[in-house]
C-alpha cells in the first residue's frame, strides 16, 4: 500500500524534431545515483532498435547484452571489457567509467539501426575472446600454443595489451589473419 502512495509515474511528452531523448534520459537519471557507462550506452544502442511492434529488442536485450554481463563476471568487469573493445585500433585506451559512454557516443552520432545491431553483435561475439584473455586458465583458448602464449602475457600483468590481444583473436577467429 505504501509503495503505491508514494510511486509517482512522469510522462514526458517529446516532439522529436526539437527534443533529443537521449539527453533527456541522461538528464533526468543524473539527479540520483549516477547511471554506469554500461547502462547509459545500453539506452544509446537501443534507442534505434525499440520496435514496439514485436518487441524484438527485448529478446536482443537479454541474448546479446544481458549475456554478456553475466559471461564477463557482472556489472565492473562489463565496462572494464567494453573499455578495452572499445580501444581496439586507438592509440590509447579510452578513459574509465562514463568516458566509455562518452568516447562511444561521439563516434556514433547519428546511430543506425544497422550499426547498432553490429555494435551489439561484436559485444557478444568478442566476450569468449576477452575472457580468454584475462582468464587464459580457467577459459583455455582453444588452441593450445595461443593459449601458452597468453598466459605467458598475463603473467607480465600489462593489462594494457588486452586491446591488442583481442584485435589479434578477432582477426584469427574472422580469418582475416
Amino acid at each position: 500500500q505504501s509503495l503505491l502512495q508514494c510511486l509517482k509515474f512522469v510522462s514526458i511528452p517529446l516532439d522529436e524534431k526539437k527534443d533529443d531523448p537521449q539527453a533527456i534520459f541522461e538528464s533526468l537519471n543524473d539527479k540520483g545515483i549516477p547511471l554506469s557507462a554500461s547502462e547509459l550506452l545500453c539506452n544509446f544502442l537501443f534507442k534505434p532498435l525499440i520496435d514496439d511492434r514485436n518487441n524484438s529488442h527485448e529478446m536482443l536485450h537479454i541474448e546479446k547484452w544481458l549475456k554478456s554481463i553475466k559471461e564477463v563476471g557482472g556489472d565492473d568487469q562489463f565496462e572494464y571489457y567494453l573499455r578495452n573493445l572499445f580501444s581496439i585500433d586507438q592509440k590509447k585506451m579510452i578513459g574509465k567509467g562514463r568516458r566509455i559512454y562518452t568516447f562511444f557516443k561521439l563516434n556514433n552520432k547519428n546511430l543506425s539501426k544497422e550499426q547498432a545491431h553490429y555494435y551489439l553483435n561484436d559485444i557478444s561475439d568478442c566476450v569468449k575472446l576477452f575472457n580468454h584473455i584475462t582468464n587464459p586458465i580457467g577459459n583455455p583458448h582453444p588452441n593450445d600454443d595461443l593459449n601458452n602464449v597468453i598466459i605467458k602475457i598475463k603473467q607480465t600483468n600489462m593489462d594494457s595489451s588486452t586491446p591488442f590481444l583481442m584485435a589479434i583473436l578477432k582477426a584469427i577467429k574472422n580469418q582475416s589473419i
